[in-house]
């Protein structure tokens, strides 16, 4: 029985994502959905957003949840996004999957919507992990086949690590250029906060942030022409003391990209990271157009996800 999602049933739901068999992509880093948190899937289930009834479906046998969709009209954007699907693993994954999906695809072609969306919410970029046979050969065989982006996570040894002739060759350049890199330091709040124009707690500011008050403001990099930021590197919170660090946003302004300032950004940090001695290797993500960039730079690929895929609304299930 197909049914509305009721708040009753979010801890249901939280549980049968916890047994999903794979790993889900948070908060920068693979970790194993049973290790996932109500407040994780909640969170990425956008439960502070009013529920539509015609979007947000369990799949019921009596009581027990065998599956649900959550997903959120955007008229603007003249698409349907779906944040979480899942269903229980077993014989009756596929049917469920498909049952659920098709009611959504019969609800965007009712609002007259072009396309629908899966993309995961923060702090969830995924819960595709691409050896995830099951989901995915459902996922595909539906149709949502159109402009996939699969991201990967990839990692690079830290042994021996010291910033290549190259890039120190680029700090000297940058230098001339009245462009200088260093780590922050404590007095350098304000500046930041300047900087990020006071959003100090969401996307790659509040990223940023986080490193600098709970890890330390020298894991903060940053590249400064005079007295004003153009550019900075960090690592995700609470990763920079462990034995797998997490390396995180690298921006640069847009001014000043093509002479590279992102390397220079990217190898002060590892060297900091480097001397800690106490990580082998570290990981990053990131999308297709950046693959070439870090292969260049030593990182190997370890697991690929789907972090987006759509569906034509049209195209027949």
């Amino acid at each position: 029985m197909i049914a509305a999602l009721t708040p009753a049933h979010y801890a249901d739901m939280a549980d049968l994502i916890r047994r999903n068999p794979w790993r889900a992509f948070r908060n920068g880093i693979f970790v194993p959905c049973s290790v996932l948190t109500d407040h994780d899937v909640l969170q990425a289930f956008d439960v502070d957003t009013e529920p539509d009834a015609d979007l947000s479906l369990g799949a019921y046998d009596g009581k027990k949840l065998l599956g649900f969709v959550r997903a959120l009209d955007e008229p603007d954007r003249n698409r349907i996004r779906i944040p979480l699907v899942d269903a229980r693993r077993g014989k009756a994954f596929a049917e469920t999957i498909t049952e659920l999906l098709s009611r959504i695809l019969d609800e965007a072609e009712q609002r007259g919507r072009a396309e629908i969306v899966i993309q995961p919410m923060p702090p969830l970029a995924s819960t595709f992990d691409l050896r995830d046979d099951e989901a995915l050969d459902v996922l595909f065989s539906l149709g949502f086949w159109k402009d996939p982006i699969i991201a990967a996570e990839m990692r690079r040894s830290l042994k021996g690590y010291t910033i290549s002739e190259r890039d120190q060759e680029r700090i000297r350049f940058l230098a001339s250029e009245g462009i200088t890199i260093r780590h922050a330091v404590q007095d350098d709040e304000v500046l930041l906060d300047t900087y990020f124009e006071g959003n100090l707690t969401t996307g790659w500011p509040g990223m940023t942030f986080a490193t600098f008050v709970r890890d330390g403001p020298e894991f903060v990099v940053l590249a400064l022409r005079g007295e004003d930021v153009i550019g900075y590197a960090t690592f995700f919170s609470s990763t920079v003391f462990t034995e797998l660090p997490e390396f995180g946003p690298v921006f640069v302004e847009p001014e000043y990209r093509g002479n590279g300032l992102s390397s220079v950004l990217h190898a002060v940090a590892l060297a900091q990271i480097a001397r800690l001695g106490r990580a082998k290797e570290i990981q990053l993500s990131c999308f297709p157009d950046k693959f070439p960039i870090y292969t260049h730079q030593g990182y190997m690929f370890r697991n690929k996800y789907l972090f987006r895929a759509t569906l034509p609304v049209g195209h027949l299930i």
